[in-house]
Formats: C-alpha cells, structure tokens, sequence
C-alpha cells in the first residue's frame, strides 16, 4: 500500500495554506517564499504608485493614504482576532474533542 498522501498532508502543513484554506475553501497552490516585509513592501507599491498619479495635490494626497491605512489598520485588527479565536477554537477542539 502506498501512503503518499501522508507526504501530501505534510506538504500542506504551512500557515499559509492553512489560512488561505480558511478564507477561501481551497488549497494555496504555492508558498510564498517572501519574508513578511517583503511581501508588504512589494505589494503596495502598485497601490502607492497609482494613488500618487491620481492625486497630485501632497495635502491631497496625504490624506489618502490616511485613509487607505486607516482602513488597513481595521482590517489588520479584525483579521488579528478573528485569528485569535480560530487558534482558540483548533486548541479547544484538540484538547477536549475526539
């Protein structure tokens, strides 16, 4: 009997996967390799780049980005907690379920 799929299993034991299974429903099919700045860093450059051609005006500007980390930030906390219990939960669930 082959038990290739204990290797599959293994090979999907990676925070990355686990949380993309959790928001989306389906397996991440690579890991991203890019440590936790870099993989900030790189991908608001598009966003940063966009917003400066649209609005010219520095005060104007500002503003926006403002904003834009403003609701960042909500999100950063609401996903933090929500990460929390979900930990809590799968502690819970080994601990005490069969």
């Amino acid at each position: 009997m082959k038990h290739g799929y204990v290797k599959k299993i293994f090979e999907r034991l990676d925070l990355q996967q686990i949380r993309n299974f959790l928001f989306t429903g389906v397996e991440l099919r690579e890991i991203d390799e890019r440590t936790y700045i870099e993989r900030l860093e790189e991908e608001s450059q598009s966003i940063e780049k966009r917003l400066e051609n649209i609005f010219k005006n520095k005060e104007e500007l500002d503003e926006v980005f403002y904003e834009l980390g403003q609701s960042e930030e909500t999100h950063a906390e609401v996903f933090f907690e929500m990460g929390i219990k979900v930990g809590a939960r799968l502690i819970f669930q080994l601990l005490y379920q069969n």
